[in-house]
């Protein structure tokens, strides 16, 4: 859902050939069956702002802890031992939080 809000609230300033470009990229980047946040160029992945995110509390939580844990496992190459270290919870924890989050436990790639 907040993939499709970005696509729509970013400012396509090289029109429909950005869309293609951005697409074409996320799907060959794209770890799973779904293209997810991180799999967007960076320029659409910082488009998201506190305007853009939903009103409700627990869903803007949710797309807030799911992106902070995704970034974390990336920067610690997907050790997932040092990601929940990082995290300060624990393993048994972070695979948890993994699965309620819809996060990939393969590695992501880049």
């Amino acid at each position: 859902m907040i993939q499709l809000k970005k696509l729509i609230n970013y400012d396509w300033r090289g029109g429909v050939r950005e869309l293609e470009n951005i697409i074409e990229r996320a799907i060959i980047f794209s770890a799973g069956d779904k293209i997810e946040v991180n799999d967007l160029a960076d320029n659409v992945n910082q488009s998201i702002s506190i305007g853009n995110m939903p009103e409700s509390i627990k869903e803007a939580s949710l797309i807030f802890e799911k992106e902070h844990i995704k970034r974390i496992i990336k920067k610690y190459d997907n050790n997932k031992e040092e990601a929940a270290t990082a995290l300060e919870i624990g393993l048994s924890s972070l695979y948890r939080k993994m699965e309620l989050l819809d996060i990939p436990t393969r590695p992501m790639k880049e």
